[in-house]
């Protein structure tokens, strides 16, 4: 009884010995796919950010290309309108000509006066307008009204002086109303729509792709609380510099990478945000994808420790026949011999059955490398004991001895009296037996 309950217990060392290491492992590479997610979401927030910021300066350099075409389309306009004038009057219906086969929403000439000309004749006097005293003094550039005395609506512009005989007549203004702009400022990162913005560097609204429009930007940041105070100061502070910059918003309780780029055409700011249903949805595939891994890992475990489990028993089934057949030995070889040892190669540990160790202090059992080390120290012949610590290495035992065959190595050591000690191959184990010469012969 006593020895079935060591050989259980030897059983569940065996399987805890092999299964602990797995389970220290498991541990470990779940720690670090863990860590990993942790890191991995600041990756992926890096990467929305340089995403965003490469996104909106190529859209910048774009738009920077389209205002100047379109300036130098106004000029062009401005230039042939005034050289098919006869008198320095308004010609209504060669402005709607202009108009038809213009790019623009809406053509405008405005007179010396000040009094505004369209496809439709006159609307009202704009000699207050910036754009309007800045091409009578014989500029041109990109302009913009945050609200039409035609339309209503907020406009960008592209004006340009006109020339009747050499001397300034007017202004020749081309407007692009809301919508086109909306259609603009329009677009998508992975099939989920993006926030975008064009603002003056002072923070006036031109355009979003927002339904309703604020009028300043600074403001509608801090109104909707989508920005803390100094975020915003940071933000304006740049841009009214002409430094392109990052900045952090908020979108339903969750930060959103924004990037704003001044333009070079003119004072203008291209924002564009980095959707939050998108940031969500890359990091929920993120972790999707290290979920799986733990999924696979913990599986391989299991199969790993049905394997052990599977491969002890039947290790165990086999220890426990050669613990029969051990048995029968011992009881057949007893009455020869005063000692029995057996010694398991699969633990590299040995185990006396009968007797007490031949060596003074040497356990009943223990570590294989012992029990070879201090019977090899017993032979008084030194090159036989060299070459007994190499035949005694566990390695070169499994290589030289078979399952299938008995064999062994006799060694002459002299202990109490002269013994010859027989290491010979049974079954699973390596049995020794040391041979009592007054009991032998």
């Amino acid at each position: 009884m006593k020895d079935k309950r060591k050989s259980n217990s030897d059983h569940v060392k065996y399987y805890l010995k092999r299964i602990i290491p797995a389970i220290v492992l498991l541990a470990g590479i779940v720690a670090a796919l863990l860590n990993f997610a942790a890191d991995n979401s600041s990756r992926i927030a890096m990467q929305n950010e340089e995403y965003i910021d490469q996104l909106t300066e190529q859209r910048a350099a774009s738009l920077d290309v389209e205002l100047r075409q379109n300036l130098s389309f106004i000029k062009s306009i401005a230039y042939l309108y005034g050289n098919d004038l006869e008198s320095p009057k308004a010609d209504i219906s060669a402005i709607a000509d202009f108009e038809k086969n213009s790019c623009f929403d809406m053509l405008r000439f405005v007179d010396a006066s000040g009094d505004d000309y369209t496809s439709t004749g006159l609307h009202s006097n704009l000699a207050d307008r910036e754009y309007f005293q800045a091409g009578m003094r014989g500029g041109s550039g990109v302009t913009y009204v945050m609200k039409s005395r035609v339309t209503g609506e907020r406009q960008i512009g592209f004006y340009a002086p006109v020339y009747y005989q050499g001397e300034i007549i007017g202004v020749m203004v081309g407007f692009y109303g809301e919508d086109f702009v909306h259609s603009q400022m329009e677009y998508s990162i992975f099939g989920h729509d993006g926030e975008g913005w064009l603002i003056t560097r002072d923070g006036d609204i031109l355009g979003s792709t927002l339904e309703e429009l604020p009028d300043d930007y600074y403001a509608y940041l801090k109104d909707e609380e989508v920005c803390d105070g100094a975020e915003i100061e940071r933000l304006s502070g740049s841009l009214k510099k002409g430094i392109s910059t990052s900045f952090t918003s908020r979108e339903n309780d969750t930060d959103v990478t924004c990037y704003a780029v001044c333009l070079e055409s003119c004072d203008w700011v291209l924002i564009r945000y980095f959707p939050a249903s998108a940031s969500k949805q890359i990091l929920h595939n993120a972790i999707w994808e290290g979920q799986e891994l733990v999924i696979i890992i913990v599986l391989l475990f299991i199969a790993y420790t049905l394997y052990i489990a599977v491969r002890t028993l039947r290790e165990k089934s086999r220890m426990r026949e050669a613990a029969r057949d051990a048995r029968y030995i011992s009881t057949g070889v007893s009455r020869l011999f005063d000692r029995f040892v057996t010694i398991d190669m699969n633990e590299e540990t040995y185990r006396y059955i009968e007797g007490e160790p031949f060596i003074k202090g040497l356990p009943t059992s223990g570590d294989l490398r012992t029990y070879l080390k201090a019977v090899a120290e017993r032979i008084p012949d030194e090159r036989q004991r060299e070459e007994t610590e190499i035949l005694f290495d566990p390695a070169h035992l499994r290589e030289t001895l078979t399952d299938n065959e008995t064999s062994g190595i006799r060694i002459h050591a002299p202990v109490y009296a002269d013994e010859w000690f027989n290491l010979a191959l049974r079954g699973y184990q390596w049995v020794e037996i040391p041979l009592n010469p007054s009991k032998y012969h």
